[in-house]
């Protein structure tokens, strides 16, 4: 029997195979704490590591029920011992409605297969980023196979879901689009923390071009945003750049900076516990990425009233809207990002003009209320329709030994 949640659903179990803090994980922690604050029996499903921590202990904090999954034990019986730890955890939420989430468009089967084992209802996946192309031989097959055990599947952006059509071979009415959401009560200049620029040793007057990322993917494009840096250096040597965020990448991209003479001109500030004070600090956010989903640093930043520069991929020309809250320019363009970003480093009127109209843009269509709310609507179809129903006879699964 369904455990019932307040709201009539279901109890909802999300899922992440994820081991590092990204938007994702942002996503997973938003969504989980808006679906207690409404009254729906929330649990997650996730990886033990020490990176993802912050993760479970906000969606702790915000009184969701946090399964984390041991790491394998041994190669030869790893993918046994992970089905057993998630059937484990789904039976302790029978009937549930399982909502996975994925960085990339493979995975899932190990899932579906504990779903199925635990007697869960309905399963949801929400991709998070457009295929990553080109894709491998069998891979549209695989994917619509998966599909089939789908009650439905969420895509982040417009131009996911084509991508994913277009090259995968998906259903179209599968699918639904649901965009990212940024809580804009706490991404806002009314409340942010002072001190960022004595922090970084920064000039208190200089203007400050930065970028959020995680500096573990080549896709993120934090190399052109270097290389930017070094044109607009030359040009406006009192310019400084931040580049906030950490990953296997750094070390070789701070060599990157010292070859590119960049020299004290930029600072690579770490993963920060609140982006929110750097962020303030920017005359211009440049987004670099060489494709991406619906990233939420740009939606972070134009909440915080913050001009854009940002390359047109994923949801960005959903969000940003060029010439009026940002310009956006191609990927792979390290002059075009720095022709836009110099052109409103020094016309500050026109970056703060875009700032505003880019916070007007998130509080009215990417709230995370909004975002939960439609991801809400999804549950109830999900819920009211075909579920994954389990086999007659059920498997025992026993632990490896």
């Amino acid at each position: 029997m369904a455990a019932q949640s307040v709201a009539g659903l279901p109890e909802v179990v999300l899922f992440t195979a994820s081991y590092e803090m990204r938007g994702m994980e942002a996503h997973i922690t938003q969504l989980g704490a808006g679906l207690v604050r409404r009254g729906v029996r929330t649990a997650v499903i996730c990886d033990g590591r020490e990176e993802i921590r912050p993760m479970r202990e906000a969606l702790e904090r915000a009184g969701v029920a946090v399964h984390a999954v041991p790491e394998r034990r041994t190669a030869r019986l790893g993918s046994l011992w992970r089905l057993h730890s998630l059937v484990d955890a789904l039976r302790q939420h029978r009937g549930c409605l399982v909502h996975c989430h994925y960085a990339a468009h493979w995975g899932g089967d190990l899932l579906l297969a504990a779903a199925r084992l635990a007697g869960a209802g309905p399963v949801i996946r929400t991709e998070h980023n457009a295929p990553i192309l080109p894709a491998a031989r069998g891979d549209g097959r695989r994917v619509r196979r998966r599909d089939r055990r789908y009650a439905r599947v969420i895509y982040v952006s417009e131009q996911n879901r084509d991508e994913f059509l277009l090259h995968l071979g998906r259903r179209p009415e599968q699918g639904v689009v649901v965009p990212n959401g940024v809580d804009t009560d706490h991404f806002t200049t009314a409340a942010v923390p002072g001190g960022v620029r004595a922090a970084l040793g920064l000039d208190a007057t200089a203007p400050i071009v930065g970028t959020v990322s995680s500096l573990s993917e080549e896709r993120k494009g934090v190399a052109q945003f270097l290389e930017m840096a070094a044109v607009i250096a030359r040009s406006t040597p009192s310019v400084r750049f931040v580049v906030a965020g950490d990953g296997v990448l750094r070390p070789r991209l701070e060599a990157m900076a010292r070859t590119l003479g960049l020299g004290r001109r930029v600072v690579f500030a770490g993963r920060l516990p609140d982006v929110r004070g750097v962020l303030a600090e920017m005359r211009v956010f440049v987004l670099p990425s060489l494709f991406e989903g619906c990233p939420y640093s740009v939606l972070e930043a134009m909440a915080m009233s913050r001009s854009v520069v940002a390359t047109a991929v994923g949801s960005v020309p959903e969000v940003v809207q060029d010439g009026v809250s940002g310009i956006l320019v191609p990927p792979a363009d390290p002059s075009a990002l720095a022709d836009a970003a110099s052109a409103l480093v020094r016309d500050e009127a026109r970056a703060e003009l875009m700032g505003r109209r880019g916070r007007d843009i998130i509080t009215s269509r990417y709230a995370v209320s909004t975002m939960v709310e439609s991801i809400l609507a999804v549950y109830r179809e999900a819920s009211s329709g075909s579920s994954m129903r389990p086999r007659r006879r059920r498997l025992q699964i026993a632990a490896p030994r």
